[in-house]
């Protein structure tokens, strides 16, 4: 088969290894359970390509990719060229979304001209994601054993593990920068320091070379949880000048996006849906034993998904009454991705809801732990914050 040739795997899989465990005792410190999980997740990379990689699990976009990428490496480009003369990379990529592009070649360049070695950058990604997931966790409240617990199950979640192990698309890479943003947002909102500054011009800056929209979603989102948290909590005066101040940064900014994007708004506008529909289809597709082929490999992910979604609302809800702020602000940005996601049927699939599924994970597995530990979880969380909330 064309890209692929299983005697290569091998040093992908051990990278795999190597990196996850480094990657998770940095803020772990069990070096026990760091073996165990990167053990785990590099097992079955290295089990599925080795046995049962056949294509039957790929899109056209992956294909896409590869195929793009062996035409440029094959015009002895490497990655330090590219980046060094851009220009060079339009001959190849004809629009400005280039990053994952150069993702490729990177992964070409470390593992070998192969369909997995993308896919074995993308399942390390996943560990630097769940580091994302564990300070989140932290900010909200949560003790460093659990938040350790909600990371680590994360790194198992069975979207996580197919989504990441079974395809080579940009997703996973998406998921990391989008969550990277929200952290270093959530962050400097606490601590109001120049390092989330630059962390946040930076993944802005990025963001534009591999999914245009993301970035004005989530300035709505956090200019909306502004207006609302102001509303909630402040004194009159203060009231007006965060609306006002925030409505005029609407009149400034939302021309200009809507200028910059506006062959790509039209595009998105073809396939127009009614939200209302299109947000239930987003979070709940695909329904269980009803899908494509190449959609198979969800059999169980979409089982389980289904099965704990009511784990997931009640999650939410506890989650919500640990830290009223920080989940304001989460509440409002999922809620905005749904809705646009909602909109529009092309949009619709499990692969786009994968940039938010560390917090799906995250209220699933807290509904499930408050679920059966609810009595000594309400002592040790809520109840502390709702004491503090009636002084």
């Amino acid at each position: 088969m064309l890209f692929y040739n299983d005697d290569y795997l091998l040093l992908p899989t051990f990278t795999i290894f190597i990196l996850g465990i480094f990657i998770l005792y940095s803020y772990s410190k069990n070096i026990k359970l760091s073996i165990f999980i990167s053990f785990l997740k590099s097992s079955f990379y290295f089990v599925y390509f080795y046995y049962f990689f056949d294509g039957t699990f790929t899109f056209l976009d992956d294909w896409g990719y590869l195929n793009q990428t062996e035409d440029i490496m094959n015009n002895e480009e490497t990655i330090i060229s590219l980046i060094s003369q851009p220009s060079h990379l339009h001959k190849f990529v004809f629009s400005n979304h280039f990053l994952y592009q150069l993702y490729n070649i990177f992964a070409f360049e470390l593992f070998g001209h192969y369909y997995f070695s993308p896919v074995a950058l993308n399942i390390i990604v996943t560990f630097f994601t769940s580091y994302f997931v564990f300070r989140i966790s932290l900010l909200i409240g949560f003790s460093k054993k659990l938040s350790l617990f909600i990371a680590m199950f994360y790194l198992l979640h069975w979207d996580i593990l197919h989504w990441s192990t079974f395809l080579n698309l940009k997703d996973v890479l998406i998921q990391l920068m989008s969550i990277v943003l929200i952290f270093n947002i959530l962050e400097f909102e606490n601590n109001k320091r120049i390092k989330n500054v630059v962390f946040i011009g930076s993944v802005l800056l990025l963001f534009s070379t591999i999914r245009f929209y993301l970035p004005f979603l989530i300035f709505v989102s956090f200019i909306v949880y502004k207006i609302l948290w102001v509303i909630f909590t402040a004194n009159r005066l203060n009231r007006m000048y965060y609306i006002i101040s925030s409505f005029i940064l609407i009149l400034l900014f939302l021309p200009l996006v809507l200028n910059n994007l506006n062959d790509e708004i039209e595009m998105l506008m073809i396939s127009f849906t009614n939200p209302a529909i299109g947000m239930i289809r987003f979070l709940l597709t695909p329904i269980p034993f009803h899908f494509e082929t190449n959609y198979s490999f969800l059999y169980f992910p979409s089982l389980l998904h289904w099965l704990t979604f009511p784990l997931f609302i009640y999650g939410a809800y506890i989650s919500h009454k640990v830290n009223r702020k920080i989940m304001l602000f989460i509440f409002i940005y999922l809620f905005v991705i749904l809705l646009f996601y909602g909109s529009y049927g092309q949009l619709q699939g499990p692969r786009h809801r994968l940039q938010i599924e560390p917090y799906i994970a995250m209220f699933q597995i807290i509904g499930l732990i408050a679920l059966f530990y609810r009595d000594k979880f309400y002592r040790q969380y809520i109840n502390k914050v709702e004491k503090y909330f009636e002084k």
